[in-house]
């Protein structure tokens, strides 16, 4: 079995596509939060053993999983950066914007909370919240 930590920096570690590269910071962090929602639903399918143990780090709040939510975080915060430098976000603390959009989000990347909820009982779907909470942060409604 892999250890904790490559487990973390390896299979729950989304990165844009390049193509994201080109998109704005928009696209780019509905991306990214997607992609991690995606990852944590295919650990979810693929392994239940091995998705106990990403639940098991979230509750024991393990070094490897703190490390994954802190690079998702400096991600999200780069990205804020990057939209409002383009004039596409407004102006605001970047810090305080990433945590209010991860904490928005949460639902979709808590494996405590994807685990017990199956997706059909939101009413919302990821991709509606992902898009409401980016826009949140948007100079105008993105769609």
């Amino acid at each position: 079995m892999r250890s904790r930590r490559i487990f973390f920096e390896s299979d729950l570690c989304f990165t844009a596509s390049a193509v994201g590269v080109l998109a704005s910071a928009a696209v780019r962090l509905k991306e990214t939060a997607l992609g991690d929602h995606r990852l944590m639903l295919q650990a979810l399918r693929a392994d239940k053993r091995m998705f106990n143990l990403i639940v098991l780090a979230a509750e024991g709040n393990w070094p490897s999983f703190r490390n994954h939510y802190k690079r998702l975080y400096d991600g999200v915060g780069k990205l804020i950066h990057a939209g409002i430098s383009a004039e596409e976000f407004l102006p605001r603390d970047v810090g305080a914007a990433a945590s209010c959009f991860c904490a928005s989000i949460g639902v979709l990347l808590d494996p405590r909370i994807v685990a017990e909820l199956p997706s059909s009982q939101f009413e919302i779907s990821a991709q509606q919240l992902v898009s409401y909470a980016v826009a949140a942060l948007a100079r105008r409604d993105l769609k």
